[in-house]
């Protein structure tokens, strides 16, 4: 890892000697900008390298695709399944049943 601060104070006082103030901060700015260049190419290189060990997705460590759905068979998918398309449907008919109640209660005021 490259110490950054101790290169950064360095350059700024070797750009800085016998310039005007206007100069000194453009100049700065531009080593500044190069600085976080470079800081970025490392960061990029360090998730490069660790992702480049492994190959293929990068699953976490305790991830076992195995025991997602070990225990589970077709009737307990088929209930669930069955359970999901019941409640849309109640919950469609309530729905629709408060509504017309409500239009109802408006039309006869």
């Amino acid at each position: 890892m490259i110490l950054i601060s101790d290169q950064v104070l360095i350059f700024l006082l070797l750009i800085s000697a016998g310039k005007s103030s206007t100069s000194i901060v453009d100049a700065n700015m531009g080593a500044l900008k190069k600085i976080i260049e470079m800081v970025r190419m490392e960061e990029r290189y360090e998730r490069w390298r660790r992702v480049g060990d492994s190959e293929g997705w990068n699953y976490q460590s305790g991830y076992d695709c195995k025991l997602k759905r070990r225990g589970s068979s077709l009737l307990a998918e088929s209930l669930e399944i069955a359970e999901l398309v019941a409640g849309t449907v109640g919950f469609t008919i309530v729905s629709c049943t408060l509504c017309l109640c409500i239009v109802s209660v408006l039309a006869n005021i």
